[in-house]
């Protein structure tokens, strides 16, 4: 059996077939929006995996994130009673989502609870939560207190 050239319209069209494949596999991969990559980051929370947990977080802020688990961590040992912040931080749910170039807001609320705005940045494609940024919209937004 003989092989179709390279040129050939048949291996033309395999070709092009082949490459929107791949491109859209390639999309879909880092496609999470920010109310998804939020979604995980409770996942994560719901299965106490600290270390998906912490890579849901921007680079800047992976540390605090690492920090604040590792000190929760020796404040309440494993086996001992103690609360479950992780399960804590799944009782919220995406309401809204705003993405403007590589920023996303992304607001959460607990039921019955107070509506937050998250802040998202897209690092290396993909959607992380930045938590200084977090907080500095979160003081933008607060009444002057004098």
């Amino acid at each position: 059996m003989r092989r179709p050239a390279i040129g050939s319209s048949r291996t033309r069209v395999a070709l092009r077939v082949a490459t929107i494949l791949v491109f859209a596999a390639s999309l879909s991969a880092c496609g999470k929006s920010p109310t998804k990559v939020f979604d995980a980051l409770q996942e994560a929370a719901r299965k106490g995996d600290a270390e998906a947990f912490a890579t849901g977080f921007s680079a800047e802020s992976q540390p605090f994130a690492r920090a604040l688990l590792a000190l929760y961590a020796s404040q309440y040992p494993a086996g001992s009673p103690s609360p479950r912040p992780l399960e804590q931080l799944t009782l919220s749910e995406a309401q809204s989502e705003t993405i403007e170039g590589d920023k996303a807001k992304v607001v959460v609320a607990a039921k019955g609870g107070t509506p937050v705005t998250l802040i998202f940045v897209r690092e290396g494609g993909a959607w992380k939560l930045d938590v200084r940024l977090t907080d500095k919209n979160a003081r933008d937004l607060s009444p002057d207190d004098e």
